[in-house]
């Protein structure tokens, strides 16, 4: 599958058929939705945005094309990196875990808490004093 097909997939969980949007995707809507800028889709921003929604809504992991997708732990997310804009996480360990999908009805709830706190997404190597951060467009 391509990687523009991977962004925007959904998948559907078996038994109650939740709607899944992949990390990636959401983190690229989230970014939109609170910032009102547009990032490309192979922007390292939009690994932080990952993170950013990893502590507000569960994450979860495909692990095979047939299974149901199963949530992330928190002991996973501990000292893991988002990679890929959201498509992978390395865990503390060395294992990768993808593709990484949200459920569409949790990411709603994680956009008004973003904006509410009127979150700000940037790269600390993007800040510099007098300049807006790289790596989106208005």
């Amino acid at each position: 599958m391509s990687r523009g097909a991977q962004m925007s997939s959904v998948v559907r969980a078996t038994g109650d058929q939740m709607r899944f949007l992949s990390l990636a995707e959401a983190g690229a809507r989230t970014f939109y939705q609170v910032t009102g800028a547009v990032a490309s889709d192979d922007e390292p921003v939009l690994s932080g945005v990952a993170h950013a929604l990893s502590n507000l809504i569960p994450i979860y992991v495909q692990d095979g094309p047939n299974v149901a997708p199963r949530e992330v732990t928190p002991c996973e997310l501990l000292l893991a990196e988002f990679s890929d804009s959201g498509r992978v996480l390395a865990l503390r360990n060395g294992t990768q875990l993808s593709p990484l999908v949200v459920r569409s009805s949790d990411l709603k709830d994680a956009v008004i808490v973003l904006r509410s706190v009127k979150a700000w997404f940037a790269l600390r190597a993007n800040l510099r004093p007098g300049r807006s951060p790289q790596g989106f467009r208005r």
